[in-house]
């Protein structure tokens, strides 16, 4: 994916996060979707891009890819930081599609349209019991609290 990708940008204009239309600020070069463009151009059906190669060599190129696939990492990074103190039951199981996704779907397209924006927002105002994960994740704590504990029984030693 990312030769195509870097062989198609390198010959032809780039698309300057044109695919998000409220960062659109200018014409586009592409009128079609880029997996069609792509897809008409090398025969190989249909390609649709992870944010490396959609928000990173299609949008500004190679030189710039680092920099756009870093911006990228730090909004994953705040969504990671939304969920710091939730459950990670609770966790699991409303991102369990994400890392799917994250491979096969630009992260802007995420974010818009697939819920991600969302579901990061859900974690953020989501209540947090912090002494009921606290208890959960120390088990050895609660044990020496119990009767049983040798702790307990000092002259049993």
């Amino acid at each position: 994916m990312f030769d195509i990708y870097n062989d198609y940008f390198s010959k032809h204009d780039l698309t300057y996060f044109c695919q998000i239309s409220l960062l659109k600020f200018s014409d586009c070069a592409y009128r079609d979707q880029l997996g069609v463009v792509l897809a008409n151009k090398y025969h190989l059906g249909n390609l649709n891009g992870s944010l490396f190669v959609t928000e990173g060599i299609a949008s500004v190129g190679v030189t710039l890819a680092p920099a756009s696939a870093f911006a990228c990492g730090l909004l994953v990074a705040l969504a990671n930081r939304a969920s710091a103190g939730l459950k990670p039951s609770f966790i699991l199981t409303s991102a369990a599609v994400l890392p799917q996704v994250f491979m096969n779907v630009p992260l802007s397209t995420i974010l818009l349209s697939h819920g991600g924006a969302l579901l990061f927002l859900l974690w953020y105002v989501c209540p947090r019991d912090l002494d009921e994960i606290a208890a959960e994740s120390t088990p050895s704590e609660e044990v020496a609290r119990s009767p049983v504990a040798p702790t307990a029984f000092p002259e049993a030693l």
